[in-house]
């Protein structure tokens, strides 16, 4: 369920995202997402919060400066690119979470994640390469 959830909200704020594009710049964006999500962390964090020791503080520091800059890059590339462009890139973090999954905490990778991740990762593609069907039609169609 947790994935489930986890899923309409990453592309909840695709949409949005690439909606308030439109009429503000990615830093205004990032500000606002960052303000959504301190709020909403605030009223949850303190029910499942755990004190975090003294020699993590960096790691921490580094988890937070890099996830702002993913969000602030997303932002964007959803400026420039619709979402069904930068989807199959998405994608990517399945591959990348696996890697490192595998490689940094000797997960063991089984079938059901290579059959799901082979089932997401191709309709993802499959997506892509219909809208950019639907394109080529459309731009022959307005052309005569």
């Amino acid at each position: 369920m947790i994935a489930v959830v986890a899923t309409f909200g990453f592309a909840t704020y695709n949409v949005l995202t690439r909606y308030v594009a439109k009429k503000d710049d990615a830093v205004t964006s990032f500000f606002w997402t960052g303000i959504a999500g301190a709020i909403v962390i605030t009223l949850i964090g303190p029910f499942f919060w755990t004190p975090i020791l003294f020699q993590d503080w960096g790691m921490m520091f580094m988890l937070c400066l890099t996830a702002m800059l993913a969000h602030l890059l997303m932002i964007m590339a959803l400026d420039v690119a619709e979402t069904t462009t930068l989807q199959p890139f998405a994608l990517l973090q399945i591959v990348y979470s696996t890697l490192i999954g595998l490689i940094l905490f000797q997960e063991i990778v089984d079938l059901h994640v290579f059959i799901g991740g082979g089932i997401i990762i191709a309709s993802g593609l499959f997506a892509f390469w219909r809208e950019a069907q639907v394109k080529k039609t459309d731009q022959l169609l307005l052309s005569k």
